[in-house]
């Protein structure tokens, strides 16, 4: 639960996080969140996340991946994943999250 004072300031995080990902994903994973809501059952649960995941691999811009790319190129997988993860630091709710 957030603080009404910082209710706004908190927003703008999530909105600046959002921001990093390529748009069309964004939509699709709001289609995709606002139909598992309205589902139920484990069955249809694993169709949606092959449905999400299947879009979220075809809709990939080649901006948004240039440079991923090429960290891979120079450092291999860890410099691929530190740059894709740097712009989701520090982690709010995740493991690595301060508690």
């Amino acid at each position: 639960m957030v603080p009404k004072a910082e209710l706004l300031e908190t927003c703008f995080k999530f909105v600046e996080r959002i921001a990093h990902v390529p748009p069309e994903t964004v939509k699709i994973n709001l289609h995709i969140s606002t139909q598992g809501l309205e589902m139920m059952g484990l069955r249809k649960a694993w169709m949606l996340n092959s449905e999400l995941a299947a879009m979220a691999r075809l809709t990939k811009r080649e901006e948004f991946n240039k440079r991923l790319e090429e960290a891979k190129k120079k450092g291999g997988l860890e410099a691929f994943l530190h740059e894709r993860d740097e712009p989701f630091q520090p982690e709010p709710f995740g493991p690595k999250a301060k508690r």
